[in-house]
């Protein structure tokens, strides 16, 4: 069963996505000297992902679509530095999202719809860490455009906890205690190789379109991040709106099985 988790509400923190990108206005010509750059900046997203919760014979299913609906709290920041053709990033992410149902049937028993006469009243929680960190290589360094090659490894270190109450006669169906509180959590490394880049438009290049791409896998089947963005330069560095998406595949059998982010954001990189 597949659950969609939306939260409605801007996280100010500090862009992988754009960050990530190169930072520099219109040309990146290579130099001996280190260049760093951060930004800040709102992100709206969606958060869909499949998760069972284990309660006595059997397990709980949780459509988070209408339970989930607001952030709790956010931290965010990242940071890139480069010099010559060498460089490096890390990003950090913590969501912490939550809400309570009364009289909600969003759920299902080991599979199985509730029947028609129960509902419940739950208390979800989402607790994520996305943490990256890697290293880049810069092929392409034109006027125009620039082209790097990266490397590393990223973490998601994730925490659900649901708290129900059930009321009304299951049937046939086998059901889980009336009460309970279950907590599922998963801790996963991966390894990760993409590229990043950003080309200028115009006559001046102050326009700029951001891109970055990676993939990889270890802990999970397969976790992939893509970004692409429009950004306009300035003296002190430029301001970007972007879209990004987040995917991770952790495989079938265990309690969390997949996870997507994504949504737009808008935010500053500054640059020294």
């Amino acid at each position: 069963m597949k659950s969609v988790w939306i939260i409605p509400a801007i996280a100010w923190g500090s862009l992988a996505a754009v960050a990530l990108a190169p930072s520099h206005a219109g040309a990146r010509e290579l130099s001996g000297d280190w260049e760093f750059s951060a930004t800040v900046y709102g992100w709206l997203p969606d958060i869909a992902g499949e998760t069972r919760f284990p309660a006595g014979a059997s397990s709980i299913e949780v459509d988070i679509k209408t339970i989930l609906d607001h952030l709790e709290m956010t931290v965010m920041g990242a940071f890139h530095f480069q010099r010559d053709r060498w460089g490096g990033f890390t990003d950090a992410v913590y969501l912490n999202v939550g809400d309570e149902r009364t009289n909600t049937r969003n759920l299902s028993i080991g599979g199985q719809p509730l029947p028609g006469n129960v509902t419940a009243t739950t208390d979800f929680n989402l607790k994520t860490l996305f943490w990256t960190l890697g290293a880049n290589y810069t092929v392409v360094a034109t006027p125009r455009t620039t082209f790097d090659v990266l490397a590393g490894v990223r973490l998601a270190d994730m925490q659900q906890n649901l708290d129900w109450e059930f009321s009304g006669a299951f049937g046939p169906i086998t059901p889980p205690p009336v009460t309970g509180s279950q907590q599922v959590d998963a801790d996963v490394w991966d390894v990760i190789v993409g590229f990043k880049g950003e080309f200028g438009l115009g006559a001046d290049q102050k326009w700029l379109v951001p891109y970055y791409f990676d993939m990889g896998t270890g802990d999970s089947d397969v976790t992939l991040q893509a970004v692409l963005g429009v950004g306009y330069a300035f003296g002190w560095g430029n301001l970007s709106v972007a879209w990004r998406y987040l995917d991770y595949d952790f495989g079938s059998g265990g309690s969390i099985e997949d996870l997507t982010v994504s949504g737009p954001a808008a935010g500053a990189t500054f640059r020294w």
